[in-house]
């Protein structure tokens, strides 16, 4: 196993790639993180956002929204209600890159 991948094992971390535009794509892990096993393909912004606690919702797409805008790094700290019921605390980070063409995305775990 990889060290990167085996850190990410040991610190059972997700990761994902957003086109910012919908389409959010995850790896296993994250599917588990949100409740969501069994699940793969591609997520909507939407039904992500739909998951963020309520009450977090507006904290976390301004952090998101303040990276894109200055093509920066972003790391915040959030609630997340799952669709068993559970609510659990995760950190979320990423930064945005550029393709080839300019085209923006967030990469992040």
């Amino acid at each position: 196993m990889a060290i990167g991948s085996l850190a990410l094992e040991a610190g059972q971390i997700g990761t994902w790639d957003w086109d910012l535009k919908d389409t959010v794509n995850w790896d296993q892990r994250m599917y588990e993180i949100f409740g969501l096993q069994g699940c793969q393909g591609k997520v909507v912004y939407q039904d992500w956002a739909n998951l963020v606690h309520r009450d977090d919702i507006t904290e976390v797409e301004k952090a998101i929204k303040a990276a894109i805008a200055q093509d920066n790094f972003f790391n915040v700290e959030f609630r997340i209600v799952r669709p068993d019921g559970i609510k659990r605390w995760l950190r979320g980070a990423g930064i945005v890159q550029r393709d080839s063409d300019g085209t923006r995305s967030d990469d992040g775990d």
